[in-house]
């Protein structure tokens, strides 16, 4: 008998369905006609155990107990229904097939059966990005070796580890040395990227609260051109001479100067020193990746990244019109590309205002997003080839729309338009101007105006056209004048916004030597350093509303009183976002076998460790800083 073992009962369904048949559900599994059973697990079967049951002394939160680090890790059964039953079919099976999610934990979810049975016999990975017919029925012919995967296995366990340390050390820690100050509340929860991302959402609305605008100007002159043929507006770009009346951020802040640049500069002669005219292009963008999709339905739709999570879900379990949503990748292997046709069709089906656009796309174009190099675990989430009839509901649709539009958009010609740059000199002093002009919409046939245009995706609003223009031609500075400019506060952060710094936190990092060195390590074909992953950060935003330490709405995210002393109270270390940055790298580097599991662990048992102690013990030079005390609003 060949068992699957499916991490979910719709991916379970999917795999019966393109097996012989007739098939037969029997309790937990479904057998098929020619002695294959399908079952599945429903998420992790198993959960790291409690303290306590390393050491019955544990149960009691006692800052003498820290830090408790598991020498030997346990497992404890949270559903033993489904574990007995697969158990059972392990012991009838020859051969099994690992059917578990794409990513580190899906590997994890259905290794760790497997280990907990102690089943020794051969074991075939299957990796299923898309639940159609055609796409189950591909990847069961590509399986590979599940021992290839056992990295990613190794990965997911570095990150559950970790977490458990820092979140159950954390928590203790900080909760008994708030009780000892008179804080009778719940525990004040602690994670390892949850702590970061609070920690950066408190740094930006006091940054907003502590700002004091900073004036300075800009100088813009509008020139005429001979004999009345038009006149344009160009801004003054500081000269070497003005390095000493600007700020750190060559922002013009001596008043003296302007006023003297405005008048040595106003009813001058000046010339067009320089005029270039270039065609430019612009590739379409990339397909989506959850986090990018995530962003844009909170940008467009008003859709939260918990519920985007939600929605994509149904649309690739449910209704199989979808490609596995939980990706971290924008980019597609080459093998998709000969589906193009039919997954352009399947469009046509399910995007019924699409059908059009998706009739005229040129199926044989291939985009820049077909690149194997830059394909991680996952590929890009995009629509699947069925055809079968799916009752969307309205956000379903919408949603479905976003990433058919994305891929569609991947079978139209580059966006082209005509850019031209000019500079204007005058007593060594030089202004510019440009104008960008559509020339061939391409791609961005896809994105009128006003239909909601996606950031990335819209561009560069049309400017006005210059006049014609040649080099060397002089033209008058007819006025010459000051723009006195404030600075202003930077914004608070949206869903948006925040999913964007924690899927790039390498800028955000604060330690300057750190952010270098990993700038330096880093290469164009690696993904971003992230906090979190993509499948965890909408869960990691909604676990810190739903313990009322951030607010979020559509239009913003603030940190709550309650998020404010937790951050106060916390170690610096887990409030900045460096430690985790660098934790998340070298889980990558234990998916790609670069670095082991025992190595990663040691260092973040020692990392815990040290800041226990001196948390608990802080240098007299307040090397460490103490927790303080929440009040009772935390």
């Amino acid at each position: 008998m060949r068992l699957f073992i499916a991490e979910k009962p719709s991916l379970a369904r999917a795999i019966a369905a393109v097996l012989p048949g007739p098939q037969k559900k029997e309790g937990q599994f479904i057998a098929c006609a020619n002695g294959d059973v399908v079952a599945w697990a429903s998420g992790h079967l198993f959960e790291t155990a409690e303290p306590e049951h390393y050491n019955p002394a544990f149960k009691k939160w006692a800052l003498e107990h820290l830090p408790i680090i598991p020498k030997t890790w346990q497992r404890v059964l949270k559903t033993p229904d489904l574990y007995k039953a697969i158990a059972r079919l392990l012991k009838k099976a020859k051969r099994v097939v690992h059917a578990g999610d794409l990513d580190r934990e899906g590997q994890l979810v259905i290794d760790e059966i497997l280990e907990e049975a102690g089943w020794k016999g051969r074991v075939d990975r299957v990796l299923i990005a898309d639940v159609s017919e055609e796409g189950v029925k591909r990847a069961l012919a590509e399986m590979t070796p599940n021992e290839l995967k056992r990295p990613l296995r190794d990965a997911a366990l570095a990150r559950q580890r970790a977490d458990w340390v820092v979140g159950m050390n954390g928590t203790r820690l900080l909760t008994v040395k708030a009780q000892q100050a008179g804080y009778r509340g719940p525990p004040l929860s602690v994670g390892r990227v949850q702590s970061a991302v609070l920690g950066l959402v408190v740094a930006r609305d006091i940054q907003i609260e502590n700002f004091k605008p900073v004036s300075y100007f800009s100088v813009r002159a509008t020139c005429a051109l001979p004999n009345g043929q038009g006149t344009f507006t160009a801004n003054w770009r500081p000269s070497e001479d003005a390095k000493p009346h600007l700020d750190s951020e060559r922002r013009l802040i001596s008043e003296p100067f302007v006023a003297q640049l405005v008048r040595k500069l106003s009813g001058r002669t000046a010339v067009i020193s320089k005029c270039v005219r270039e065609r430019k292009t612009q590739s379409p963008p990339l397909p989506f990746s959850l986090n990018k999709l995530q962003s844009a339905c909170d940008t467009l739709l008003g859709i939260q990244p918990d519920r985007v999570l939600e929605i994509v879900q149904r649309l690739y379990e449910t209704h199989k019109v979808l490609t596995y949503p939980r990706s971290d990748c924008s980019h597609l292997p080459t093998t998709q590309h000969a589906d193009a046709p039919r997954v352009l069709a399947a469009v046509r089906v399910h995007a019924p205002e699409l059908a059009p656009l998706a009739k005229a796309a040129d199926a044989k174009l291939r985009s820049r997003a077909w690149d194997d190099e830059k394909i991680t675990a996952h590929f890009a989430i995009i629509p699947t080839a069925n055809t079968a009839p799916a009752n969307l509901s309205a956000e379903e649709r919408a949603v479905y729309d976003l990433v058919a539009r994305r891929y569609v958009a991947q079978f139209y010609p580059d966006y082209e338009f005509d850019l031209t740059a000019i500079e204007v000199s005058c007593e060594r002093e030089v202004f510019t101007a440009s104008a960008r002009q559509p020339a061939v919409p391409g791609w961005k046939a896809l994105y009128p105006r006003g239909a909601g245009d996606e950031e990335d995706a819209q561009g560069d609003e049309p400017t006005p056209t210059l006049p014609s223009l040649s080099q060397g031609l002089e033209i008058a500075l007819a006025k010459v004048e000051a723009l006195a400019k404030k600075t202003t506060a930077p914004k608070r952060f949206t869903s948006a916004s925040l999913l964007s710094v924690m899927n790039n936190i390498g800028p955000h990092l604060v330690d300057p030597q750190l952010r270098k060195a990993l700038a330096e390590t880093q290469t164009k074909k690696q993904e971003p350093l992230t906090l979190g992953t993509s499948a965890t950060q909408a869960s990691i935003l909604k676990t810190l509303v739903d313990r009322l330490y951030i607010t979020q709405t559509s239009k913003a995210i603030t940190s709550t009183p309650k998020g404010r002393e937790l951050v106060a109270a916390l170690p610096r270390e887990l409030v900045i976002p460096d430690m985790t940055a660098v934790w998340e790298l070298r889980m990558r580097k234990i998916a790609r076998g670069e670095l082991s599991l025992e190595d990663f662990f040691a260092r973040v048992a020692a990392q815990v460790t040290d800041l226990c102690r001196s948390t608990l013990n802080p240098s007299p030079a307040g090397a460490a800083r103490p927790p303080a005390g929440p009040s009772k609003a935390a």
